[in-house]
């Protein structure tokens, strides 16, 4: 699924959940746009640099370090 930022910051705050936007080093042209879905666990959406749009890259959990790669519901 590739959608807009603003379509994913709307499917999130529907859901009442937190988004930020993250750019990994200053150097980076990767842009990500961030779901908190819990309070150690994050959902990474990648931008493309051609289109602008997002698609699901990564969900992470801070508590227990660990990637997973399973698009949360609702996206």
């Amino acid at each position: 699924m590739k959608a807009t930022g603003a379509q994913i910051r709307q499917i999130a705050q529907n859901q009442g959940l937190t988004t930020a936007t993250v750019i990994p080093s200053q150097f980076a042209e990767i842009e990500y746009l961030t779901v908190e879905l819990k309070k150690f666990k994050t959902a990474f959406f990648i931008m493309d640099n051609q289109s602008f749009d997002f698609s699901y890259s990564h969900t992470y959990n801070a508590k227990t370090d660990k990637t997973t790669y399973s698009k949360p519901k609702g996206f």
